[in-house]
Protein backbone atom coordinates (compact mmCIF):
# COMPACT_ATOMS: atom_id res chain seq x y z
CA UNK A 1 0.00 0.00 0.00
CA UNK A 2 1.67 3.52 -0.89
CA UNK A 3 1.06 6.19 1.59
CA UNK A 4 2.29 9.17 -0.50
CA UNK A 5 1.76 8.88 -3.99
CA UNK A 6 4.57 8.36 -6.05
CA UNK A 7 6.97 7.64 -3.64
CA UNK A 8 8.81 5.01 -5.17
CA UNK A 9 9.30 6.84 -8.20
CA UNK A 10 10.91 9.66 -5.95
CA UNK A 11 13.01 6.95 -4.02
CA UNK A 12 13.96 5.20 -7.55
CA UNK A 13 15.25 9.14 -8.79
CA UNK A 14 16.63 9.87 -5.91
CA UNK A 15 18.75 6.49 -5.94
CA UNK A 16 19.35 6.81 -9.45
CA UNK A 17 20.41 10.35 -8.53
CA UNK A 18 23.12 9.56 -6.04
CA UNK A 19 24.27 6.61 -7.88
CA UNK A 20 25.26 8.89 -10.69
CA UNK A 21 26.85 11.63 -8.27
CA UNK A 22 28.54 8.80 -6.89
CA UNK A 23 30.44 8.02 -10.97
CA UNK A 24 31.45 11.06 -11.21
CA UNK A 25 34.71 11.20 -10.76
CA UNK A 26 35.47 7.55 -12.15
CA UNK A 27 36.89 7.21 -15.07
CA UNK A 28 36.46 4.40 -17.66
CA UNK A 29 39.78 3.07 -17.61
CA UNK A 30 39.91 2.65 -14.14
CA UNK A 31 40.36 -0.62 -12.66
CA UNK A 32 37.63 -2.03 -10.67
CA UNK A 33 39.24 -1.70 -7.11
CA UNK A 34 39.30 2.31 -7.65
CA UNK A 35 36.59 2.32 -8.89
CA UNK A 36 34.75 0.99 -5.95
CA UNK A 37 36.98 3.18 -3.92
CA UNK A 38 36.17 6.87 -5.91
CA UNK A 39 32.68 6.15 -6.14
CA UNK A 40 32.57 6.06 -2.07
CA UNK A 41 34.93 8.78 -1.43
CA UNK A 42 32.85 10.70 -3.49
CA UNK A 43 29.60 9.42 -1.99
CA UNK A 44 30.78 10.38 1.58
CA UNK A 45 32.35 14.04 0.46
CA UNK A 46 28.54 14.64 -1.06
CA UNK A 47 26.77 13.40 2.19
CA UNK A 48 28.98 15.30 4.77
CA UNK A 49 28.54 18.68 1.86
CA UNK A 50 25.31 18.04 1.76
CA UNK A 51 24.23 17.72 5.69
CA UNK A 52 26.41 20.54 6.83
CA UNK A 53 23.66 22.83 5.03
CA UNK A 54 22.11 22.09 9.18
CA UNK A 55 24.84 23.56 10.78
CA UNK A 56 25.32 26.53 8.57
CA UNK A 57 21.64 27.42 8.36
CA UNK A 58 21.06 27.01 12.07
CA UNK A 59 24.24 29.38 13.32
CA UNK A 60 22.74 31.50 11.17
CA UNK A 61 19.54 31.85 12.82
CA UNK A 62 21.39 31.41 16.12
CA UNK A 63 23.57 34.35 15.10
CA UNK A 64 26.45 33.10 15.39
CA UNK A 65 28.03 34.02 11.96
CA UNK A 66 31.79 32.87 12.68
CA UNK A 67 30.51 29.38 13.72
CA UNK A 68 28.29 29.06 10.78
CA UNK A 69 31.17 30.23 8.42
CA UNK A 70 32.93 27.54 8.84
CA UNK A 71 30.74 24.37 8.07
CA UNK A 72 29.92 26.98 4.92
CA UNK A 73 33.58 27.49 3.75
CA UNK A 74 33.47 23.86 3.91
CA UNK A 75 30.43 23.18 1.98
CA UNK A 76 32.26 25.55 -0.97
CA UNK A 77 35.76 23.96 -0.90
CA UNK A 78 33.93 20.99 -1.16
CA UNK A 79 32.00 21.67 -4.10
CA UNK A 80 34.81 23.15 -5.76
CA UNK A 81 37.04 20.15 -5.45
CA UNK A 82 34.31 17.75 -6.69
CA UNK A 83 33.70 19.62 -9.54
CA UNK A 84 37.47 19.40 -10.22
CA UNK A 85 38.06 15.76 -9.44
CA UNK A 86 34.94 15.34 -11.64
CA UNK A 87 36.89 16.87 -14.77
CA UNK A 88 40.67 15.51 -13.74
CA UNK A 89 39.33 12.01 -12.00
CA UNK A 90 42.79 13.15 -9.32
CA UNK A 91 41.71 10.81 -6.73
CA UNK A 92 45.08 11.80 -4.95
CA UNK A 93 43.90 15.60 -5.00
CA UNK A 94 40.40 15.20 -3.71
CA UNK A 95 41.24 12.45 -1.05
CA UNK A 96 43.99 14.89 0.31
CA UNK A 97 41.66 17.80 0.05
CA UNK A 98 38.83 16.23 1.84
CA UNK A 99 40.71 14.73 4.19
CA UNK A 100 42.12 17.54 5.73
CA UNK A 101 39.10 19.44 5.71
CA UNK A 102 37.38 16.53 7.92
CA UNK A 103 40.05 16.67 10.39
CA UNK A 104 40.32 20.45 11.08
CA UNK A 105 37.26 21.67 10.11
CA UNK A 106 35.09 19.89 13.46
CA UNK A 107 37.67 21.04 15.86
CA UNK A 108 37.78 24.26 14.62
CA UNK A 109 33.99 24.66 14.97
CA UNK A 110 34.40 23.51 18.24
CA UNK A 111 36.57 25.90 19.41
CA UNK A 112 34.38 28.81 17.68
CA UNK A 113 31.62 27.54 19.92
CA UNK A 114 33.11 27.03 23.20
CA UNK A 115 34.10 23.38 23.43
CA UNK A 116 33.36 19.79 23.81
CA UNK A 117 29.74 21.09 25.47
CA UNK A 118 28.78 24.03 24.42
CA UNK A 119 29.21 22.77 20.62
CA UNK A 120 27.49 19.47 21.09
CA UNK A 121 30.81 17.62 20.89
CA UNK A 122 30.49 18.35 16.88
CA UNK A 123 34.34 17.58 16.29
CA UNK A 124 32.92 13.74 16.49
CA UNK A 125 32.88 14.31 12.54
CA UNK A 126 36.60 14.04 12.61
CA UNK A 127 35.85 10.54 13.00
CA UNK A 128 35.68 10.25 9.54
CA UNK A 129 39.40 10.82 9.45
CA UNK A 130 41.01 7.69 10.28
CA UNK A 131 38.31 5.71 8.72
CA UNK A 132 38.75 7.10 5.35
CA UNK A 133 42.62 6.79 5.88
CA UNK A 134 42.13 2.72 6.46
CA UNK A 135 38.97 2.42 3.70
CA UNK A 136 40.95 4.52 1.10
CA UNK A 137 45.01 4.64 1.63
CA UNK A 138 46.88 7.18 1.37
CA UNK A 139 48.93 6.71 4.97
CA UNK A 140 46.25 6.06 7.23
CA UNK A 141 48.65 6.64 10.38
CA UNK A 142 49.54 9.74 9.26
CA UNK A 143 45.34 10.57 9.79
CA UNK A 144 45.01 9.05 12.09
CA UNK A 145 48.17 10.54 14.08
CA UNK A 146 46.34 13.88 13.32
CA UNK A 147 43.15 12.78 14.34
CA UNK A 148 44.43 12.30 17.83
CA UNK A 149 46.51 14.94 18.29
CA UNK A 150 43.63 17.81 17.81
CA UNK A 151 41.82 15.47 20.08
CA UNK A 152 44.66 16.40 22.31
CA UNK A 153 44.77 19.85 21.89
CA UNK A 154 40.81 20.25 22.12
CA UNK A 155 41.04 18.68 25.17
CA UNK A 156 43.71 20.80 27.23
CA UNK A 157 42.43 24.10 25.78
CA UNK A 158 38.68 22.78 26.12
CA UNK A 159 38.49 24.78 29.69
CA UNK A 160 39.72 27.98 28.61
CA UNK A 161 37.73 28.61 25.53
CA UNK A 162 34.87 31.11 25.60
CA UNK A 163 31.71 30.22 26.30
CA UNK A 164 30.00 33.62 27.48
CA UNK A 165 27.52 33.08 24.61
CA UNK A 166 26.64 29.52 25.02
CA UNK A 167 24.38 27.58 22.57
CA UNK A 168 20.74 27.59 23.89
CA UNK A 169 19.86 24.34 25.86
CA UNK A 170 17.24 22.78 23.52
CA UNK A 171 19.94 23.45 20.56
CA UNK A 172 22.65 21.71 22.08
CA UNK A 173 20.46 18.56 22.86
CA UNK A 174 18.99 18.87 18.90
CA UNK A 175 22.91 18.66 18.20
CA UNK A 176 24.39 15.70 20.52
CA UNK A 177 21.71 13.64 18.54
CA UNK A 178 22.39 14.99 15.28
CA UNK A 179 25.75 14.43 15.49
CA UNK A 180 25.85 11.34 16.19
CA UNK A 181 23.06 10.15 14.29
CA UNK A 182 24.46 12.15 10.82
CA UNK A 183 27.80 10.91 11.39
CA UNK A 184 25.94 6.79 12.03
CA UNK A 185 24.15 7.71 8.43
CA UNK A 186 27.66 8.71 6.58
CA UNK A 187 29.05 5.46 8.02
CA UNK A 188 26.11 3.32 7.55
CA UNK A 189 25.60 4.41 3.75
CA UNK A 190 29.05 4.18 2.83
CA UNK A 191 29.70 1.38 4.46
CA UNK A 192 26.87 -0.33 2.69
CA UNK A 193 27.86 1.29 -1.05
CA UNK A 194 31.14 -0.04 -0.78
CA UNK A 195 30.25 -3.57 0.22
CA UNK A 196 27.42 -3.41 -2.46
CA UNK A 197 29.87 -2.16 -5.26
CA UNK A 198 33.07 -4.65 -3.69
CA UNK A 199 29.73 -7.94 -3.74
CA UNK A 200 28.99 -6.50 -7.20
CA UNK A 201 32.98 -6.52 -8.21
CA UNK A 202 33.19 -10.30 -6.58
CA UNK A 203 30.27 -11.53 -8.82
CA UNK A 204 31.94 -9.92 -11.32
CA UNK A 205 34.99 -11.11 -11.13
CA UNK A 206 33.87 -14.76 -10.27
CA UNK A 207 31.57 -14.29 -13.50
CA UNK A 208 34.62 -13.59 -15.42
CA UNK A 209 37.03 -16.19 -13.99
CA UNK A 210 34.25 -18.64 -14.56
CA UNK A 211 33.89 -17.33 -18.35
CA UNK A 212 38.11 -18.17 -18.54
CA UNK A 213 37.61 -21.58 -16.89
CA UNK A 214 35.16 -22.41 -19.48
CA UNK A 215 37.22 -20.89 -22.44
CA UNK A 216 39.97 -22.64 -21.27
CA UNK A 217 38.33 -25.97 -21.05
CA UNK A 218 37.43 -25.18 -24.97
CA UNK A 219 41.01 -25.33 -26.08
CA UNK A 220 42.87 -27.91 -23.22
CA UNK A 221 41.63 -30.86 -21.98
CA UNK A 222 40.16 -30.55 -18.75
CA UNK A 223 42.95 -32.25 -16.71
CA UNK A 224 45.57 -30.25 -18.25
CA UNK A 225 43.04 -26.71 -17.57
CA UNK A 226 42.77 -28.16 -13.78
CA UNK A 227 46.84 -28.49 -13.63
CA UNK A 228 47.40 -25.52 -15.17
CA UNK A 229 44.88 -23.68 -12.91
CA UNK A 230 47.09 -25.53 -9.63
CA UNK A 231 50.01 -23.66 -11.10
CA UNK A 232 51.69 -26.07 -12.93
CA UNK A 233 53.88 -24.94 -14.98
CA UNK A 234 55.61 -26.28 -17.84
CA UNK A 235 53.84 -29.04 -18.01
CA UNK A 236 55.16 -31.85 -20.21
CA UNK A 237 54.41 -35.56 -19.79
CA UNK A 238 56.62 -38.38 -21.43
CA UNK A 239 54.23 -41.18 -22.65
CA UNK A 240 55.38 -44.62 -22.86
CA UNK A 241 52.35 -45.83 -25.12
CA UNK A 242 49.41 -43.32 -27.09
CA UNK A 243 47.39 -44.09 -29.95
CA UNK A 244 46.94 -40.53 -32.50
CA UNK A 245 44.29 -40.61 -34.91
CA UNK A 246 44.29 -38.17 -37.67
CA UNK A 247 40.90 -37.27 -39.23
CA UNK A 248 40.20 -35.60 -42.35
CA UNK A 249 37.72 -34.86 -45.01
CA UNK A 250 38.36 -36.32 -48.46
CA UNK A 251 38.71 -33.61 -51.33
CA UNK A 252 37.09 -31.10 -49.16
CA UNK A 253 38.52 -27.55 -50.76
CA UNK A 254 37.00 -28.44 -53.73
CA UNK A 255 33.63 -29.66 -52.81
CA UNK A 256 33.24 -26.04 -50.47
CA UNK A 257 34.31 -24.28 -53.74
CA UNK A 258 30.33 -25.57 -55.17
CA UNK A 259 28.25 -24.87 -51.89
CA UNK A 260 28.09 -20.98 -50.19
CA UNK A 261 30.36 -20.06 -47.51
CA UNK A 262 27.91 -20.76 -44.89
CA UNK A 263 26.78 -23.63 -45.57
CA UNK A 264 30.36 -25.12 -45.43
CA UNK A 265 31.30 -23.17 -41.96
CA UNK A 266 27.82 -25.18 -41.55
CA UNK A 267 29.04 -28.62 -42.51
CA UNK A 268 32.25 -27.89 -41.19
CA UNK A 269 30.66 -27.25 -37.51
CA UNK A 270 28.78 -30.58 -37.60
CA UNK A 271 31.66 -32.34 -38.74
CA UNK A 272 34.14 -31.21 -35.79
CA UNK A 273 30.99 -31.44 -33.35
CA UNK A 274 30.50 -34.89 -33.87
CA UNK A 275 34.28 -35.65 -33.69
CA UNK A 276 33.79 -33.80 -30.40
CA UNK A 277 30.84 -35.68 -28.71
CA UNK A 278 32.47 -39.09 -29.75
CA UNK A 279 35.54 -37.51 -28.20
CA UNK A 280 34.03 -37.17 -25.06
CA UNK A 281 32.33 -40.75 -25.39
CA UNK A 282 35.25 -42.78 -25.80
CA UNK A 283 37.67 -40.48 -23.34
CA UNK A 284 39.58 -39.16 -26.38
CA UNK A 285 42.09 -35.96 -25.91
CA UNK A 286 40.59 -33.49 -28.62
CA UNK A 287 44.27 -31.86 -29.81
CA UNK A 288 43.79 -29.60 -32.55
CA UNK A 289 42.22 -29.14 -35.93
CA UNK A 290 44.18 -28.78 -38.81
CA UNK A 291 42.22 -26.94 -41.26
CA UNK A 292 39.56 -29.44 -42.52
CA UNK A 293 41.33 -31.97 -40.55
CA UNK A 294 40.93 -33.17 -36.69
CA UNK A 295 43.87 -34.69 -34.25
CA UNK A 296 43.24 -36.71 -31.26
CA UNK A 297 45.08 -38.75 -28.98
CA UNK A 298 44.35 -41.19 -26.36
CA UNK A 299 46.26 -42.02 -23.42
CA UNK A 300 48.02 -38.52 -23.23
CA UNK A 301 46.56 -36.43 -20.27
CA UNK A 302 46.29 -40.13 -18.64
CA UNK A 303 47.67 -43.18 -19.48
CA UNK A 304 45.06 -45.76 -20.01
CA UNK A 305 45.54 -49.41 -20.67
CA UNK A 306 42.89 -49.39 -23.19
CA UNK A 307 44.14 -46.33 -25.74
CA UNK A 308 44.15 -48.63 -29.15
CA UNK A 309 40.85 -49.79 -28.12
CA UNK A 310 39.50 -46.61 -27.62
CA UNK A 311 40.85 -45.22 -30.60
CA UNK A 312 40.06 -47.20 -33.05
CA UNK A 313 36.20 -48.15 -31.47
CA UNK A 314 35.85 -43.96 -31.61
CA UNK A 315 37.77 -44.17 -35.21
CA UNK A 316 35.02 -47.02 -36.57
CA UNK A 317 31.76 -44.67 -34.76
CA UNK A 318 33.10 -41.45 -36.62
CA UNK A 319 33.33 -43.25 -39.62
CA UNK A 320 29.88 -44.22 -39.95
CA UNK A 321 28.70 -41.33 -38.57
CA UNK A 322 30.14 -38.95 -40.55
CA UNK A 323 28.72 -41.04 -44.03
CA UNK A 324 25.49 -39.40 -43.16
CA UNK A 325 26.55 -35.83 -43.51
CA UNK A 326 26.63 -34.24 -47.04
CA UNK A 327 27.97 -31.18 -48.16
CA UNK A 328 25.98 -29.72 -51.47
CA UNK A 329 24.33 -32.55 -51.72
CA UNK A 330 27.79 -34.62 -51.56
CA UNK A 331 28.36 -36.96 -49.13
CA UNK A 332 31.20 -36.01 -46.59
CA UNK A 333 33.31 -38.94 -46.66
CA UNK A 334 36.99 -38.81 -43.90
CA UNK A 335 40.30 -40.67 -44.65
CA UNK A 336 41.48 -41.86 -41.05
CA UNK A 337 45.01 -42.61 -39.85
CA UNK A 338 45.71 -44.25 -37.02
CA UNK A 339 49.70 -45.11 -34.89
CA UNK A 340 50.74 -46.14 -31.37
CA UNK A 341 53.49 -45.64 -29.96
CA UNK A 342 55.59 -43.55 -27.14
CA UNK A 343 54.75 -39.49 -27.13
CA UNK A 344 55.67 -36.49 -25.60
CA UNK A 345 52.74 -33.96 -24.51
CA UNK A 346 52.77 -30.58 -23.17
CA UNK A 347 51.30 -27.51 -23.08
CA UNK A 348 53.57 -24.54 -25.18
CA UNK A 349 52.89 -21.12 -25.47
CA UNK A 350 52.41 -18.10 -22.57
CA UNK A 351 49.23 -15.49 -23.76
CA UNK A 352 47.61 -18.37 -25.83
CA UNK A 353 47.94 -21.81 -24.55
CA UNK A 354 48.37 -25.05 -26.38
CA UNK A 355 48.02 -28.83 -25.25
CA UNK A 356 49.86 -30.40 -28.11
CA UNK A 357 51.54 -33.79 -28.93
CA UNK A 358 54.81 -34.57 -30.29
CA UNK A 359 56.84 -37.44 -31.67
CA UNK A 360 57.34 -40.26 -34.37
CA UNK A 361 54.00 -41.89 -33.67
CA UNK A 362 52.07 -38.58 -34.23
CA UNK A 363 54.13 -38.37 -37.55
CA UNK A 364 53.40 -41.70 -39.03
CA UNK A 365 49.74 -41.54 -37.52
CA UNK A 366 49.13 -38.64 -39.99
CA UNK A 367 51.18 -40.35 -42.54
CA UNK A 368 48.84 -42.74 -42.13
CA UNK A 369 45.95 -40.68 -43.10
CA UNK A 370 47.22 -39.27 -45.89
CA UNK A 371 47.82 -42.71 -47.74
CA UNK A 372 44.64 -43.65 -46.65
CA UNK A 373 41.45 -44.56 -48.64
CA UNK A 374 38.35 -42.50 -48.79
CA UNK A 375 35.72 -44.16 -45.81
CA UNK A 376 38.83 -46.10 -44.49
CA UNK A 377 41.12 -46.22 -41.30
CA UNK A 378 44.43 -46.73 -42.15
CA UNK A 379 46.40 -48.35 -39.53
CA UNK A 380 49.86 -49.23 -39.11
CA UNK A 381 51.49 -52.81 -38.11
CA UNK A 382 52.17 -51.95 -34.30
CA UNK A 383 47.85 -51.00 -33.81
CA UNK A 384 47.52 -54.35 -36.04
CA UNK A 385 49.43 -56.58 -33.51
CA UNK A 386 48.11 -54.91 -30.33
CA UNK A 387 44.11 -55.09 -30.98
CA UNK A 388 44.38 -58.01 -33.73
CA UNK A 389 42.45 -59.96 -30.97
CA UNK A 390 39.75 -57.34 -30.82
CA UNK A 391 39.19 -56.44 -34.04
CA UNK A 392 39.80 -57.18 -37.78
CA UNK A 393 41.92 -56.42 -40.30
CA UNK A 394 42.78 -56.64 -43.70
CA UNK A 395 46.54 -56.26 -45.27
CA UNK A 396 47.31 -53.50 -47.75
CA UNK A 397 50.80 -55.14 -48.51
CA UNK A 398 53.84 -52.79 -48.80
CA UNK A 399 53.60 -49.22 -49.39
CA UNK A 400 55.53 -46.25 -49.74
CA UNK A 401 55.04 -44.01 -46.92
CA UNK A 402 56.61 -40.67 -47.69
CA UNK A 403 59.23 -40.05 -45.13
CA UNK A 404 59.10 -43.28 -43.68
CA UNK A 405 59.82 -46.00 -46.34
CA UNK A 406 58.09 -49.28 -47.31
CA UNK A 407 55.40 -50.16 -45.24
CA UNK A 408 53.08 -53.18 -44.48
CA UNK A 409 49.66 -51.26 -43.65
CA UNK A 410 46.20 -52.63 -42.75
CA UNK A 411 42.85 -50.95 -42.92
CA UNK A 412 40.70 -51.63 -40.42
CA UNK A 413 37.40 -53.56 -40.99
CA UNK A 414 35.57 -54.04 -37.75
CA UNK A 415 35.19 -55.54 -34.20
CA UNK A 416 35.73 -59.06 -33.54
CA UNK A 417 32.46 -60.53 -32.97
CA UNK A 418 32.78 -61.94 -29.10
CA UNK A 419 31.47 -60.81 -25.58
CA UNK A 420 33.83 -58.21 -25.11
CA UNK A 421 32.94 -55.59 -28.10
CA UNK A 422 31.43 -52.49 -27.32
CA UNK A 423 28.10 -52.40 -28.10
CA UNK A 424 26.80 -49.97 -31.16
CA UNK A 425 30.41 -48.86 -31.81
CA UNK A 426 30.40 -49.48 -35.35
CA UNK A 427 27.03 -47.05 -35.45
CA UNK A 428 28.37 -44.06 -32.84
CA UNK A 429 26.42 -45.78 -29.78
CA UNK A 430 29.17 -46.57 -27.93
CA UNK A 431 30.16 -45.91 -24.35
CA UNK A 432 33.36 -46.01 -22.72
CA UNK A 433 34.43 -49.62 -22.21
CA UNK A 434 34.47 -49.64 -17.88
CA UNK A 435 29.94 -48.63 -18.67
CA UNK A 436 30.05 -51.88 -21.07
CA UNK A 437 27.35 -54.94 -20.05
CA UNK A 438 30.23 -57.40 -20.83
CA UNK A 439 27.56 -60.34 -19.20
CA UNK A 440 26.20 -60.97 -23.15
CA UNK A 441 27.58 -60.80 -26.62
CA UNK A 442 26.18 -58.43 -28.67
CA UNK A 443 26.05 -59.44 -32.47
CA UNK A 444 26.13 -56.58 -35.59
CA UNK A 445 22.75 -56.25 -36.22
Amino acid sequence: MKLVPGYGRAMSAAKTGWTRLAQIGVDPSDPEDLRVAKSTFTLVASLVTLMATIWVTTFFLLDRPVSASIPLTYQIASIISLAVFSRTKDFLVIRRVQTVMWATFPFLLQWSLGGYVNSSAVSVWAMVTPVVGLFFGGRPATWITLFVALTVVSASIDGRLDDTNPVPAVARSAFWALNFVCVAIVYVVSTGHFVGQRNRFRDQLRAEQATSERLLLNVLPPQIAQRLGAGENPIVDERSAVTVLFVDIVDFTPLSRSAPPTEVVAVLNRVFSEIDELADRFGLDKIKTLGDGYMLVAGATEPRADHVVAALDMALAARDRLARLDLAGVPIRVRMGLDTGPAIAGVVGHSRFSYDVWGDTVNTASRMESHGLPGEIHVTGRVRDLASDRFEFSSRGLIDVKGLGEMETFVLAGRRLQNDRVPGAEYGGAVRPENVDRTRPVDRP
